[in-house]
């Protein structure tokens, strides 16, 4: 997985917006929100581009209809509406992606910002706004009633097919994340401290980030950019998905259990938003006793563990993959363009 740029195309799909996709860091969050679904659109023959927000800085006004971005919001109410306005104003139409309800994130969590009143007034001034599930619409309708849906999937081309050490009785158990799970994965916490005493051969693999609480039982793998990520899960043969019940985790996307799938292993995972992605070819867990037995059914049956993440990744492949959806994904926008134009037409106001 990589990040890549495509300058806007001069052509012009009929009843169609020239759309740019702009991300404003390289995070994986601008890759799934920005990049992949763009992506999908351009080889599908839509007149899209990407990039960073800085290289669509100096494009011509008249050469585009409609900028989505990714995650904005920085900065004093005042700065952000002018900034966000002035594209309006131009005659385009402006929508603003969230993969996160940045509005509620928990206290323990360290990606929490200071202030949020520049995120609530980016989504109020702007035209509409792109997220993963209907959990966070319902959120986020409370700032912007305009809301559409474009779930996370995943680009199948950029992932190869995932190679298994057959020569080896070792089972890598991953957690992969940052310090914003601190309270997350303390949920596997007995159930890994049980599974290393009970099993020798297990080592667990901490992916970006390692809490104080497992240190004793894991090592950690230092972040990697995210066209070396796919490397890094290749080497674990059980992936772990564990997520407090709460508000703000109930309105993620299950992206890290299609990552693990892709990379070829199979998952254990907490029901809040990854139920529907393992039901059936892989295992769910709430308890610590529950954690434990899946963990312990994994470790002590390769073949149902390779059998199990077999199955997973070829249900991304026929449902996940974003190329299967690029008609989906077209629709939602031209959508959100199509009323974002009614609602400014002079006739529209007048009936207001």
């Amino acid at each position: 997985m990589f990040f890549t740029v495509r300058p806007l195309p001069y052509t012009k799909k009929r009843s169609f917006p020239r759309i740019i996709f702009a991300y404003t860091d390289l995070s994986a969050s601008s890759y799934y929100r920005i990049q992949v679904p763009a992506t999908a659109l351009a080889e599908a023959g839509y007149p899209v581009g990407w990039g960073p927000v800085a290289m669509f800085a100096e494009l011509p006004r008249a050469s585009y209809d409609m900028v989505v971005i990714s995650r904005t919001g920085t900065g004093t109410p005042e700065r952000v509406k002018q900034a966000l306005e002035s594209e309006q104003n131009q005659g385009h139409v402006l929508l603003l992606d969230y993969d996160d309800n940045v509005l509620d994130i928990p206290d323990h969590n360290i990606g929490k910002p200071e202030r949020t009143d520049g995120i609530e007034m980016a989504m109020r001034t702007a035209d509409g706004l792109i997220v993963t599930n209907p959990t966070l619409k319902k959120a986020l309708k409370a700032y912007n009633p305009q809301v559409g849906i474009v779930p996370n999937y995943i680009d199948k081309t950029q992932w190869e097919f995932p190679k298994r050490a057959e020569d080896t009785d070792q089972v890598k158990i991953g957690l992969f994340g940052t310090a914003t799970h601190v309270e997350d994965w303390k949920l596997v916490d007995e159930a890994l401290h049980r599974i290393v005493k009970d099993f020798p051969n297990v080592r667990v693999v901490c992916g970006g980030y390692q809490p104080e609480y497992l240190k004793d039982i894991s090592y950690l793998l230092p972040w990697a950019p995210l066209s070396d990520y796919q490397k890094m899960l290749e080497g674990v043969d059980i992936g772990l998905c564990p997520l407090i019940d709460d508000a703000f985790n109930r309105a993620k996307s299950p992206i890290k259990a299609y990552e693990y799938g892709m990379a070829g292993c199979a998952v254990v995972a907490s029901p809040v938003q990854y139920h529907t992605a393992v039901q059936g070819r892989g295992y769910t867990a709430t308890t610590p006793e529950q954690w434990y037995s899946a963990l312990r059914l994994y470790v002590g049956n390769k073949d149902k563990r390779r059998g199990d993440a077999r199955y997973l990744r070829q249900y991304l492949l026929r449902h996940i993959d974003v190329r299967g959806h690029a008609s989906e994904i077209a629709a939602v926008y031209a959508d959100m363009y199509r009323k974002a134009v009614q609602r400014r037409s002079p006739t529209s106001a007048q009936r207001k």
